[in-house]
C-alpha cells in the first residue's frame, strides 16, 4: 500500500483510492498469475490439509494467500486489496472499528450490547459477540497472529464457556447460528485448541436437530415456520464448520434440503 501511494497527497481528505496497475497489460497479467493460484485448488483438499495439521492451524494454502481464507493473510490480503479496489481508506476504516470493538471488550470477553444501546440479554450478548469476533478473524486476526491476539482468544473462551452442554447458546437460533459461525471459523483458523473443536461439535450437532422438515430453520425448532434469515446465519455456521471437517455428510444433506425448498 506505501509502494503504490507514495506520490499521493496524503494531506487529501478524499477517499485514497489504490491505482496499482498502470497498463491493462499489467492488470491481466496480475490476473492470470491469480488464476493460477487458484487452478487445482478443491474445498477437500483444503479440508483434507487443515485435518493433517495437528495444531488446527490454516492451510499452507492460506498462509500463500489462496483458499477460502487465504485473502486474509499478508499475501492474500495485498492481492486482494490490488484485484478488487481496496484503498488506504477503507483499510484504515477496518483497522479503526477493529480498534474500537478492542477498547470496548468487557474483561470477560463478551462485548455487553447494554452499554451501547442494545437489550443486554444473552442471546444479544452471544450474538454481537460472535460478529465481532468474526470481524477480528475477517481481518487475520488469531491468537497467534496480528494486534489483537488477546482480544480473539478472550472472546473465544467467553463463548465456550457460555454455551449450552447441549450445544446451544439460546433458544434462538439467530444466535445459535451466529456463534456457530464465529466458533467454527475459530477452529478453520488455528484458534481454541481441542476446547473450540469441541465446542463446534456441539454446536453443529444442535443445528441439525433445528432443521424444519422444510429444509429452512425457524427462530426455535423444528417447527412448521421457516425463516430466510435464521435459516442464512444457521447455513453459514455449518458452512465454516463442514470447512473442517465437522460432520461434512449430514451438513451436505442439510444443504440438500435447503436447496430443494428454494427451488420450489
Amino acid at each position: 500500500i506505501i509502494a503504490s501511494t507514495q506520490d499521493t497527497d496524503f494531506s487529501s481528505d478524499k477517499m485514497l483510492v489504490l491505482e496499482p496497475f498502470k497498463t491493462e497489460k499489467e492488470a491481466n497479467t496480475f490476473n492470470e498469475k491469480l488464476k493460477a493460484d487458484f487452478k487445482n485448488y478443491s474445498e477437500a483438499s483444503y479440508v483434507s490439509s487443515l485435518n493433517k495439521k495437528n495444531d488446527g492451524g490454516i492451510a499452507k494454502e492460506s498462509a500463500e494467500g489462496v483458499g477460502p481464507f487465504g485473502q486474509r493473510t499478508a499475501i492474500g490480503r495485498e492481492k486482494a486489496i490490488k484485484l478488487y479496489g481496496g484503498s488506504l481508506g477503507s483499510e484504515t476504516a477496518v483497522e479503526s472499528a477493529l480498534a474500537w470493538l478492542a477498547t470496548v471488550q468487557e474483561k470477560e470477553g463478551f462485548w455487553d450490547s447494554s452499554k451501547r444501546g442494545g437489550k443486554g440479554t444473552p442471546e444479544v450478548n452471544c450474538a454481537i459477540t460472535g460478529l465481532a469476533l468474526l470481524a477480528f478473524l475477517g481481518a487475520g486476526n488469531t491468537e497467534k497472529e496480528g494486534n489483537y491476539k488477546a482480544n480473539v482468544k478472550s472472546a473465544i473462551l467467553w463463548l465456550i464457556k457460555n454455551q449450552d452442554p447441549k450445544g446451544s447458546w439460546d433458544t434462538r437460533n439467530y444466535a445459535n447460528g451466529i456463534c456457530t459461525y464465529a466458533i467454527s471459523e475459530s477452529v478453520v483458523m488455528g484458534c481454541g485448541g481441542q476446547l473450540a473443536k469441541k465446542s463446534a461439535l456441539l454446536a453443529v450437532d444442535y443445528l441439525l436437530k433445528e432443521q424444519n422438515d422444510s429444509g429452512f430453520f425457524d427462530y426455535t425448532g423444528p417447527s412448521r415456520r421457516d425463516d430466510m434469515s435464521a435459516t442464512a446465519w444457521c447455513l453459514m455456521g455449518l458452512k465454516s464448520a463442514m470447512m473442517v471437517g465437522i460432520k461434512e455428510k449430514e451438513i451436505k444433506a442439510t444443504f440438500k434440503k435447503v436447496g430443494e425448498f428454494l427451488d420450489k
